[in-house]
């Protein structure tokens, strides 16, 4: 399938897009969210919005632009449109990083011998 050049513009398509949203929302579990995401992205798709979340992570913990492209295996171009969507995007990852954040800390308390490049947990900036 090619990429989509343009958003569909008529009224069934957003009464879709609204209940794909709350069908995310009503997820019981991260098993179930992550299984929707494998059937409904190719593995590119969801490899690529994994690797933006890893790089999401980096950042917040002010890792340097060119070390955050080098760990995560892509373009210093890619680190700057997600740095770019952290500042001036509409703030859904801004939130989801702060709401991780317990998390994330606590993973890197859990697996400290692990390289950085195996977890995002590991970009933690110290506060």
């Amino acid at each position: 399938m090619s990429k989509p050049r343009e958003e569909v513009n008529n009224q069934e398509y957003y009464k879709d897009i609204y209940f794909l949203y709350e069908i995310i929302s009503q997820m019981k579990n991260t098993t179930e969210i992550k299984n929707f995401l494998k059937d409904m992205m190719t593995s590119s798709e969801l490899r690529m919005f994994k690797r933006r979340w890893h790089i999401a992570c980096a950042l917040e913990a002010e890792v340097p632009m060119r070390e955050v492209a080098r760990l995560t295996k892509t373009s210093t171009a890619t680190v700057l449109k997600v740095s770019e969507k952290m500042e001036r995007g509409k703030g859904g990852l801004k939130v989801a990083l702060e709401r991780t954040k317990p998390l994330r800390r606590k993973n890197k308390k859990l697996h400290q011998g692990v390289s950085a490049t195996f977890g995002s947990y590991y970009y933690i900036k110290n506060d």
